[in-house]
């Protein structure tokens, strides 16, 4: 449509097809709700938007208060998926009198015998999205293994609060729709279109 002036797409599915499908060189195109938008949409073509990507630095800052003797924190992921977010994990951890215990997998299958070996090498168990890693029956089993030893589980979302995770990131999603909606009021004001963290 050319009248148009602004696209808010609202999901994965929402944004791929507003960037594939609606081609309008001067409409402004805004997401809301997508993790990892650059995995999602053209990085050329990148509008802005409410992604829903917790900065590593944030997350870090909120376990270190949550945890204020924990030194040595487990991180399982899969370096094809998550080698961006170890990398950025691993620089912060040091400003919080931090450090990062890499948990590398490459398939379901390692997960145990990754574990067997550095249980004793950390504080706490660090779960991320990671496709590799993450389902509900391997999170039920971490979250059980972790609780033998003593040692809390950090998650992302209320599935993993509610199996038993010592602290999870849960987003508030009234406040993501209001938030979305207040930026593109300010881009209509002429405000630079920029990511914003979501609430959580």
């Amino acid at each position: 449509p050319r009248d148009v002036s602004l696209f808010v797409a609202v999901g994965p599915e929402a944004a791929r097809y507003v960037w594939e499908r609606i081609r309008s060189e001067r409409a402004i195109r805004v997401y809301c709700m997508v993790l990892n938008p650059e995995k999602v949409i053209n990085e050329k073509e990148r509008g802005c938007g409410v992604p829903l990507n917790i900065p590593v630095e944030a997350q870090m800052k909120m376990i270190s208060g949550g945890f204020p003797t924990l030194r040595r924190l487990g991180l399982l992921y899969d370096p094809e998926h998550n080698a961006g977010f170890l990398s950025k994990a691993e620089a912060t951890a040091p400003l919080l009198n931090l450090t990062v215990v890499p948990l590398t997998v490459q398939s379901k299958k390692e997960i145990p015998s990754t574990l067997e070996r550095q249980w004793n090498h950390m504080d706490a168990l660090w779960l991320i999205p990671d496709r590799t890693v993450i389902s509900e029956s391997i999170v039920t089993y971490l979250v059980k293994e972790a609780f033998l030893r003593k040692l809390p589980v950090i998650g992302y979302n209320r599935f993993f609060y509610d199996a038993g995770a010592a602290m999870a990131f849960v987003f508030d999603y009234r406040e993501l729709g209001r938030q979305c909606a207040q930026k593109i009021l300010k881009i209509f004001s002429g405000e630079a279109c920029r990511d914003a963290p979501p609430p959580v």
